[in-house]
């Protein structure tokens, strides 16, 4: 299959260089590419101060992107596969990438030494020799869309077209805003697959689990359309500690036992 969408990429671009299409030319350069590397981006995408960057940490297993109180992530941050650790930062008045100590992420990427992206950061890409990214997928944490900061949302959109799915990152707090669904809407014609994530269950009592995923899946529903949502409920902060703490298990069991014992809806 990969042979022949290499093939097919192959003659769309003849046709596009005879058409003299820049732009055309360009990302099927870069399908080009993504083919022959076989990486898959995901990207975490929702309104700010839902939890994407804390849901990135308890992925990796580690605090490596910024999170806290305040709308942190002014420009995309991509999670790869790399033999040792680094940083390589990529700006747009700058022909040359830096190479640079992970340590130095915030510099770049967070809105208070970043803000509104005034370096030009077109991406921040964080190398780590982790099992999860060694078959190709790709993480990439966004900024926040919906916050007073358009420069950030406007980040976002336009890194879409490059994304394989989405997890789109809700919070149990305050479920489905308008400006969540204005997105969604938005983002249906760049991405096809989403996965759904419900953060923050921790912050709610356990009795309201059960209430909130029925209300999201129903509104979610309606709005898309969509017979077939699957929601997953996570406690992002939760998932980190017990990584952090090698204890895997007993927070799985925390989670079942908070959502009464029914764990269906995190399964695929």
């Amino acid at each position: 299959m990969k042979m022949e969408l290499a093939a097919l990429i192959r003659s769309m671009q003849r046709d596009i260089m005879k058409r003299k299409q820049k732009h055309a030319a360009e990302q099927l350069n870069e399908l080009s590419i993504k083919l022959a590397e076989d990486h898959f981006t995901l990207a975490a995408l929702g309104q700010f101060k839902r939890g994407k960057s804390s849901l990135m940490n308890a992925i990796l297993g580690s605090p490596l992107l910024p999170a806290g109180i305040l709308p942190l992530t002014s420009a995309i941050t991509i999670i790869k596969y790399g033999p040792v650790e680094k940083l390589i930062v990529s700006q747009d008045n700058s022909l040359f990438k830096k190479e640079l100590p992970i340590e130095q992420l915030a510099e770049y990427v967070t809105e208070k030494e970043n803000p509104s992206n005034i370096k030009q950061v077109r991406s921040a890409c964080i190398e780590l020799p982790l099992p999860i990214l060694r078959r190709g997928v790709e993480f990439v944490d966004t900024p926040g869309i919906g916050s007073a900061i358009t420069a950030n949302t406007a980040t976002t959109y336009s890194f879409l077209p490059q994304c394989d799915a989405v997890m789109f990152v809700m919070s149990a707090d305050s479920p489905v805003t308008s400006t969540e669904l204005d997105f969604l809407h938005s983002i249906s014609s760049y991405v096809e697959k989403i996965f759904f994530v419900i953060n923050k269950i921790d912050m709610v009592e356990a009795s309201e689990v059960e209430q909130i995923l029925d209300f999201t899946g129903t509104l979610l529903s309606k709005e898309l359309h969509c017979q077939d949502i699957l929601l997953f409920p996570v406690s992002a902060q939760a998932g980190l500690e017990a990584k952090c703490q090698l204890d895997e298990t007993s927070i799985c069991s925390e989670w079942f036992e908070s959502v009464g014992g029914r764990i269906s809806f995190v399964s695929c």
